[in-house]
């Protein structure tokens, strides 16, 4: 059974072949015209020009000292853009190459070389323009923010300033607390055998100046350890932070985005060459053979 049906394969095969070869002069004869009439098209149709250039997309140092971020991510922008050329502009386009995300590519078609060049042109200066806008925005940001944290440090600083003054006025109120102990002490030395009342009286005295010394002295000690936090850990870490900010802000930490490499033109793109014209003509023959045999057959 399966010998039969391999030998009428063959005989069908072999029919087919035969058929082809019977009308090997119309083949030959109609592939030549199609041939000629190709390559006189060719000749005479206006030349087309393809123009390519490739871009790289610029970028910026970000959160940390080593991180570098993209302006803009290559496969996001290109399909925004082909839509906005897709809609006004003709024989244009962009695309990634090889899925990289900082290279594109942009084509251009025009029937002159300088007008594709320039057109390529045209289309890299836009998106550079584009590109420059959001790296000013990036750096006006980072401008405002430096001097958000100028005006911070500021306030801090006179934070620290007012406690200065603060911790002094104490500090003279607690020599005077000393001092009125140092007299209250000769007192009680004096008449600690002449005078008990007063004697009394001047350590219940005692007593008040020294609990309010004790509590002036906590104040300062408190006063003293919230200044060198502002000092030693505020200030430091706001100063820090501006820093860093300026060392990111600084021109060789922005890479713009630029053409690379000289554009490319390409001439006669959709020109088909004459092996193409000829074996698309070849194989357009026997189809017609084929098919003028399957109707000549049902009839």
């Amino acid at each position: 059974m399966k010998e039969d049906i391999n030998f009428k394969e063959k005989s069908d095969l072999l029919e087919l072949f035969l058929i082809i070869w019977e009308k090997k002069s119309f083949i030959i004869f109609f592939t030549s015209i199609i041939t000629v009439l190709g390559m006189i098209y060719i000749f005479f149709k206006t030349p087309i020009y393809e123009a390519k250039g490739l871009f790289k997309i610029g970028n910026y140092k970000s959160s940390s000292e080593n991180n570098i971020t993209l302006i803009e991510d290559a496969f996001a922008m290109t399909e925004e853009l082909n839509i906005i050329i897709s809609r006004s502009f003709k024989n244009e386009s962009i695309a990634t190459i090889n899925n990289q995300n900082k290279i594109i590519e942009i084509k251009s078609l025009s029937t002159s070389s300088p007008e594709a060049i320039n057109k390529v042109k045209k289309r890299a200066d836009i998106i550079q323009e584009r590109h420059k806008n959001i790296l000013n925005s990036i750096k006006e940001e980072r401008e405002i923010l430096i001097k958000s944290i100028n005006k911070k440090i500021s306030q801090k600083k006179n934070e620290v300033f007012l406690f200065d003054k603060k911790i002094k006025f104490k500090n003279n109120i607690l020599e005077n607390y000393l001092f009125q102990l140092k007299q209250i002490n000769k007192e009680i030395d004096k008449n600690l055998k002449l005078n008990p009342t007063l004697v009394s009286l001047k350590l219940n005295e005692k007593l008040n100046i020294s609990t309010l010394k004790f509590d002036l002295t906590e104040q300062i000690i408190n006063m003293e350890i919230r200044k060198d936090n502002i000092v030693r850990l505020e200030i430091n870490d706001l100063i820090e932070k501006k820093e860093f900010l300026e060392r990111q802000n600084q021109d060789r930490n922005y890479q713009q985005s630029e053409v690379i490499g000289e554009i490319v033109v390409n001439k006669n793109i959709f020109k088909k060459n004459a092996f193409v014209i000829f074996f698309t003509s070849f194989l357009l023959s026997i189809f017609l053979i084929l098919f003028m045999n399957f109707t000549s057959n049902r009839k």
